[in-house]
């Protein structure tokens, strides 16, 4: 979990958000219902994190674009 942690904090969100998968997995594994609940929590943090990133790149990338054509002035 630590690991996940570490991943999280240095805004690495698709490796974390897989290792958060083999975690849960191997809990799920071996039983662990505590482990697991915990995991799924962080797992969906994660996921809105993950998810956010992508939307603000996309929007970087629109944004670099559109100023690129000139269509219009998007820095307002």
């Amino acid at each position: 979990m630590s690991q996940c942690v570490n991943l999280c904090q240095q805004n690495r969100w698709r490796e974390a958000m897989l290792l958060c998968r083999e975690t849960l997995a191997k809990a799920e594994k071996k039983g662990q219902s505590d482990a697991h609940a915990g995991l799924l929590v962080a797992q969906t943090k994660i996921d809105r994190s993950l998810r956010r990133q992508m939307v603000a790149s996309l929007i970087q990338g629109a944004a670099a674009l559109l100023q690129k054509e000139y269509l219009l002035d998007v820095s307002e």
